[in-house]
């Protein structure tokens, strides 16, 4: 057996595998996908993976850490994000880049220092 990965980000070292999911479970992530999502943070070596669902309104995009862990000496988050899908291929676009944005820009603002007085 092999593993595919629905979408494998890359930037410098770290992976981020994306895993599309095709039914309405957001909230009540089935046991097997979260397997599935450990296997692929151990099968590429990712620091996080994330499940992605429909939903069907562009009101918010609900995202849940799933679990936040270590593996050996890296930290691995797996998680989960809704995504408008009815809203069209383009607006669901722009709201997985918005995500990956504001992952970005989080984990960014967790490596900064803060200056105590």
């Amino acid at each position: 057996r092999s593993m595919i990965a629905d979408t494998m980000l890359y930037q410098g070292d770290q992976r981020w595998i994306l895993d599309a999911k095709y039914k309405r479970d957001f909230g009540n992530e089935s046991r097997s996908d979260r397997f599935q999502m450990c296997g692929y943070v151990l099968g590429f070596g990712a620091s996080r993976a994330t499940l992605v669902y429909p939903i069907a309104s562009d009101a918010i995009t609900p995202h849940r850490v799933l679990l936040s862990t270590s593996f050996g000496n890296r930290c691995v988050t797996i998680d989960t994000v809704a995504l408008p899908m009815t809203e069209g291929p383009k607006r669901c676009q722009e709201r997985l880049f918005e995500f990956i944005a504001e992952s970005d820009a989080l984990k960014r603002a967790k490596q900064t220092p803060t200056n105590a007085p």
